[in-house]
Protein backbone atom coordinates (compact mmCIF):
# COMPACT_ATOMS: atom_id res chain seq x y z
CA UNK A 1 0.00 0.00 0.00
CA UNK A 2 3.04 2.42 1.35
CA UNK A 3 4.41 1.92 -2.52
CA UNK A 4 1.10 3.01 -4.07
CA UNK A 5 0.86 5.76 -2.37
CA UNK A 6 4.94 6.53 -3.13
CA UNK A 7 4.19 5.85 -6.70
CA UNK A 8 1.17 8.13 -7.12
CA UNK A 9 2.41 11.14 -5.27
CA UNK A 10 5.76 10.44 -7.59
CA UNK A 11 3.17 10.51 -10.59
CA UNK A 12 1.54 13.68 -9.70
CA UNK A 13 4.80 15.26 -9.17
CA UNK A 14 5.73 14.31 -12.61
CA UNK A 15 2.68 15.45 -14.04
CA UNK A 16 2.57 18.53 -12.65
CA UNK A 17 6.13 19.55 -13.56
CA UNK A 18 5.61 18.81 -16.97
CA UNK A 19 2.03 20.40 -16.73
CA UNK A 20 4.12 23.42 -15.82
CA UNK A 21 6.85 23.37 -18.44
CA UNK A 22 4.51 23.76 -20.92
CA UNK A 23 2.81 26.77 -19.46
CA UNK A 24 5.83 28.95 -20.77
CA UNK A 25 6.61 30.79 -23.72
CA UNK A 26 9.32 32.27 -25.98
CA UNK A 27 8.57 35.87 -26.02
CA UNK A 28 9.97 37.26 -29.41
CA UNK A 29 7.69 40.39 -30.74
CA UNK A 30 8.76 41.72 -33.88
CA UNK A 31 9.24 44.88 -32.48
CA UNK A 32 11.52 43.98 -29.65
CA UNK A 33 15.89 42.90 -30.07
CA UNK A 34 15.47 39.95 -27.81
CA UNK A 35 13.76 37.02 -27.66
CA UNK A 36 13.02 35.09 -23.33
CA UNK A 37 11.13 32.39 -21.74
CA UNK A 38 8.15 33.57 -19.68
CA UNK A 39 5.62 31.82 -17.79
CA UNK A 40 2.78 34.20 -20.01
CA UNK A 41 2.73 37.25 -22.45
CA UNK A 42 4.15 40.29 -20.45
CA UNK A 43 2.70 43.48 -19.95
CA UNK A 44 4.71 46.52 -21.86
CA UNK A 45 4.64 49.67 -20.46
CA UNK A 46 7.16 52.41 -22.49
CA UNK A 47 8.16 56.01 -21.65
CA UNK A 48 10.47 58.60 -22.85
CA UNK A 49 12.72 61.08 -21.32
CA UNK A 50 14.29 64.01 -21.90
CA UNK A 51 18.03 63.98 -20.71
CA UNK A 52 21.14 66.30 -20.62
CA UNK A 53 22.47 63.53 -22.85
CA UNK A 54 19.43 63.73 -24.67
CA UNK A 55 16.41 60.89 -25.18
CA UNK A 56 16.03 58.33 -23.41
CA UNK A 57 13.45 55.37 -24.29
CA UNK A 58 12.78 53.02 -21.30
CA UNK A 59 10.43 49.84 -22.15
CA UNK A 60 9.14 47.49 -19.23
CA UNK A 61 8.33 43.73 -19.70
CA UNK A 62 6.95 42.25 -16.67
CA UNK A 63 4.89 39.00 -15.86
CA UNK A 64 3.17 39.53 -12.03
CA UNK A 65 1.98 36.21 -10.85
CA UNK A 66 0.17 35.22 -7.45
CA UNK A 67 2.68 35.73 -4.40
CA UNK A 68 2.02 31.67 -3.95
CA UNK A 69 3.80 31.27 -7.01
CA UNK A 70 7.56 30.63 -6.85
CA UNK A 71 8.38 33.88 -8.34
CA UNK A 72 5.99 36.81 -8.11
CA UNK A 73 7.51 39.27 -10.84
CA UNK A 74 9.63 39.06 -14.02
CA UNK A 75 10.98 41.52 -15.96
CA UNK A 76 12.87 42.94 -18.83
CA UNK A 77 13.66 46.78 -18.66
CA UNK A 78 15.36 48.06 -21.34
CA UNK A 79 16.91 51.56 -21.76
CA UNK A 80 17.48 52.92 -25.42
CA UNK A 81 20.52 55.49 -25.25
CA UNK A 82 21.60 58.21 -27.89
CA UNK A 83 23.57 56.99 -30.54
CA UNK A 84 27.33 56.12 -29.66
CA UNK A 85 26.85 56.80 -26.39
CA UNK A 86 29.15 53.22 -25.47
CA UNK A 87 31.52 51.87 -27.37
CA UNK A 88 32.06 48.37 -27.23
CA UNK A 89 36.19 49.01 -26.22
CA UNK A 90 35.29 51.06 -23.61
CA UNK A 91 34.47 47.94 -21.00
CA UNK A 92 35.77 50.33 -18.02
CA UNK A 93 33.19 52.49 -18.44
CA UNK A 94 30.62 50.13 -19.41
CA UNK A 95 31.38 48.12 -16.56
CA UNK A 96 30.67 51.08 -14.44
CA UNK A 97 27.46 52.56 -16.18
CA UNK A 98 26.41 48.72 -15.34
CA UNK A 99 27.84 48.61 -11.30
CA UNK A 100 26.04 52.11 -10.81
CA UNK A 101 22.80 50.66 -12.26
CA UNK A 102 22.77 47.94 -10.25
CA UNK A 103 23.86 50.61 -6.84
CA UNK A 104 20.29 52.26 -7.58
CA UNK A 105 18.49 49.41 -8.45
CA UNK A 106 19.40 48.60 -4.82
CA UNK A 107 18.61 51.81 -3.52
CA UNK A 108 15.55 51.82 -5.21
CA UNK A 109 14.54 48.43 -3.99
CA UNK A 110 15.58 49.24 -0.44
CA UNK A 111 17.65 46.05 -1.00
CA UNK A 112 20.91 44.80 -0.24
CA UNK A 113 23.58 44.38 -2.98
CA UNK A 114 24.90 40.62 -1.58
CA UNK A 115 26.82 39.47 -4.69
CA UNK A 116 27.35 40.69 -8.64
CA UNK A 117 29.51 38.55 -10.72
CA UNK A 118 30.98 39.14 -13.96
CA UNK A 119 29.42 36.95 -16.77
CA UNK A 120 28.54 36.84 -20.44
CA UNK A 121 25.12 37.28 -21.23
CA UNK A 122 23.92 36.65 -25.17
CA UNK A 123 27.81 36.94 -25.81
CA UNK A 124 28.03 40.38 -24.51
CA UNK A 125 29.71 41.22 -20.91
CA UNK A 126 27.55 41.47 -17.80
CA UNK A 127 26.89 40.74 -14.75
CA UNK A 128 24.68 38.04 -12.53
CA UNK A 129 22.97 39.73 -9.63
CA UNK A 130 21.47 39.28 -5.77
CA UNK A 131 19.77 41.74 -3.63
CA UNK A 132 18.26 40.97 -0.59
CA UNK A 133 15.51 42.14 1.64
CA UNK A 134 15.98 40.85 5.03
CA UNK A 135 13.00 42.71 6.62
CA UNK A 136 10.45 41.48 3.78
CA UNK A 137 12.35 38.34 3.12
CA UNK A 138 12.14 39.48 -0.54
CA UNK A 139 15.10 38.18 -3.28
CA UNK A 140 15.07 39.82 -6.24
CA UNK A 141 18.08 37.92 -8.94
CA UNK A 142 19.18 39.22 -12.26
CA UNK A 143 21.60 39.86 -15.09
CA UNK A 144 22.12 43.07 -16.52
CA UNK A 145 24.05 43.89 -19.76
CA UNK A 146 24.98 46.55 -22.02
CA UNK A 147 24.70 46.49 -26.08
CA UNK A 148 24.41 48.81 -29.12
CA UNK A 149 23.85 51.68 -27.02
CA UNK A 150 20.50 49.91 -25.05
CA UNK A 151 20.79 48.59 -21.11
CA UNK A 152 19.19 45.52 -20.18
CA UNK A 153 18.10 44.48 -16.67
CA UNK A 154 16.54 41.22 -16.71
CA UNK A 155 14.94 40.31 -12.60
CA UNK A 156 12.85 37.78 -11.03
CA UNK A 157 11.49 38.23 -7.59
CA UNK A 158 10.70 35.90 -4.93
CA UNK A 159 10.95 35.13 -1.24
CA UNK A 160 13.93 34.08 0.23
CA UNK A 161 12.42 30.49 0.95
CA UNK A 162 12.09 29.68 -2.64
CA UNK A 163 14.99 31.50 -4.02
CA UNK A 164 16.35 28.67 -5.13
CA UNK A 165 13.83 27.18 -7.34
CA UNK A 166 14.99 26.33 -10.96
CA UNK A 167 12.26 28.97 -12.64
CA UNK A 168 14.63 31.80 -12.00
CA UNK A 169 17.51 30.16 -14.04
CA UNK A 170 14.91 29.34 -16.63
CA UNK A 171 13.86 32.55 -17.41
CA UNK A 172 16.80 34.41 -16.91
CA UNK A 173 19.68 32.08 -19.15
CA UNK A 174 16.90 32.31 -21.95
CA UNK A 175 17.51 35.86 -22.57
CA UNK A 176 19.01 36.59 -25.60
CA UNK A 177 20.04 39.52 -27.92
CA UNK A 178 18.42 39.39 -31.71
CA UNK A 179 21.62 40.08 -33.13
Amino acid sequence: MQTKACLLFLFLIVTLAAHAQLDWQIYDAEDVDFSILLPEKPNVKSKELNTEIGKLITNNYSVSLDKKSNNFLYTINTIKFPKATFSKDSTGYNDEVMQSHLQELSTTLKCKLVYQNPTTISDENGYIFRLTDERSGQVVKGCITLYNDKLYTITVFTLLERSLNSDIDRFLNSFKLKK
